[in-house]
């Protein structure tokens, strides 16, 4: 039964892994690589922000600035740290989702492909369930889409 296993799974495999498979996940990477500076960016405008906004208070205590326009630039600034934070929490969310998706047994198949021996950690990660049924047919449940349905 192992063998049956593992010959379907290289096979699936084997139809599945081309070049443009594994260049979809290079650009996935791209993507949360950009997203990356982005939230550096705008982290390092969030400093700026704050700095700012402390020397705007201590120029109003010495009198260089009045109330109103302390309070008007102080508005502005708390209103872009606000949606700087926002988009910053959307990035990571998005990092976080595409690290998620690309939990995507690849580096698993690409195993199977260029061993002969296949261990159980790895049918474990790739396996779901197994099922023979009363004809003896063995019908494999995978943890991945399965690319012939």
């Amino acid at each position: 039964m192992i063998d049956t296993v593992i010959n379907e799974l290289r096979s699936i495999a084997k139809e599945v892994l081309t070049d443009d498979f594994y260049n979809q996940f290079e650009l996935v990477k791209a993507e949360e690589n950009n997203a990356q500076k982005e939230i550096d960016t705008i982290e390092k405008r969030l400093v700026q922000i704050q700095v700012t906004i402390k020397s705007l208070y201590a120029d109003k205590l010495k009198g260089i600035i009045d109330e109103d326009i302390f309070v008007e630039m102080s508005k502005e600034y708390n209103d872009e740290k606000t949606m700087l934070s926002e988009q910053k929490t959307e990035l990571l969310r998005k990092i976080n989702d595409s690290n998620l998706q690309n939990t995507d047994f690849t580096e698993d198949l690409r195993k199977i492909i260029e061993f002969e021996t296949v261990d159980k950690a790895m049918l474990f990660n790739l396996i779901e369930k197994i099922e023979v049924t009363a004809d003896r047919q063995i019908i494999i449940h995978y943890k991945f889409k399965n690319p012939y349905i």
